[in-house]
């Protein structure tokens, strides 16, 4: 078995932090633990012993919030504080156009390094509910193909064509952006069926992700998305922010009500009610939650593909 995972071909993972920065953490911890099982349980049986060096998994976590929001940070500097209007999915339902540019930026450096040390396998990762399908399309987009990709790279970091010695590299290399919704949906219906109705936890950019995948991939899912009252966003939006603060006493209260307001009278209404926390920051325990899922997912896909 040590054998097999030495020789085996690394994957390169680029995993876009900060929104917010905790839970990007958790998903890299819970990788890592959940990686350092599979090899322990395949070193067991021979009796030897684990070393990170086994690892199939490389990758790089870009957390560079300065630089991503620098606009919308420096707005705030007369006001001297910031509020929730700088986060993404509870004000704006959109990434200002500069966010979503520089987040790309950083992300084609990463791929600009990555296949320079001779990484043939890289997956861009989202593991935020709200940015996932707002950042998927852009993203797909540029690595669509080799040369849309060769030429963003050479663009983005201001290289000598002539010197850019790459392009071979990225027309033999293979990318997947990895986003929550599809990987969360698909989930479900593997457990869960298709006759569902799921109550989002998430911003009101979560809810409408989630809708947006579902009417896309209609003929595998039959999933139906209940509706939040403004109220109800309103208190979900709290949480996020709370969640976020790493506010105790406050996310204790919060959680208390969203069990009390919005989950139990559906499940009185629904028998086939699912909850689903689509916030990476929760860690609330009233429903699935989609960051531990998706590291999961994403981990057995390069240790035991389906």
């Amino acid at each position: 078995m040590g054998e097999q995972l030495l020789n085996s071909p690394k994957i390169f993972d680029i995993i876009i932090s900060d929104f917010g920065r905790e839970a990007a953490v958790k998903y890299v911890r819970s990788m890592a633990a959940h990686e350092r099982e599979i090899i322990y349980a395949r070193l067991k049986t021979s009796r030897h012993k684990f070393y990170d060096e086994y690892r199939k998994i490389m990758f790089v976590l870009v957390g560079d919030i300065a630089y991503y929001k620098e606009s919308m940070i420096e707005k705030y500097k007369d006001k001297k504080y910031l509020d929730s209007g700088i986060l993404i999915g509870i004000g704006k339902l959109e990434i200002p156009h500069e966010v979503k540019k520089r987040i790309i930026r950083c992300v084609m450096e990463q791929v600009y390094l990555a296949v320079t040390r001779g990484y043939n396998n890289i997956r861009i990762i989202i593991p935020c509910n709200t940015l996932s399908q707002l950042l998927e399309g852009d993203l797909r987009k540029v690595i669509s193909d080799t040369e849309s990709l060769y030429k963003s790279i050479v663009k983005e970091l201001c290289l000598d064509e002539q010197k850019a010695h790459i392009y071979s590299r990225l027309k033999n290399t293979f990318f997947r952006v990895c986003t929550v919704q599809s990987i969360i949906l698909e989930e479900i219906r593997r457990y869960h069926g298709t006759q569902k109705k799921i109550l989002i936890l998430g911003t009101s950019s979560s809810v409408k992700n989630y809708r947006t995948k579902i009417a896309k991939m209609k003929i595998l899912w039959n999933f139906n998305i209940l509706g939040l009252s403004a109220s109800e966003q309103n208190l979900i939006n709290n949480t996020v922010v709370a969640a976020v603060d790493e506010d105790k006493n406050t996310l204790k209260k919060l959680k208390q009500r969203i069990a009390t307001e919005i989950i139990k009278p559906r499940q009185h209404k629904f028998d086939d009610l699912l909850v689903v926390e689509a916030c990476t920051d929760f860690d609330l325990g009233l429903g699935l939650n989609t960051r531990e899922i998706f590291v999961r997912r994403l981990v057995n896909d390069v240790y035991e593909p389906e």
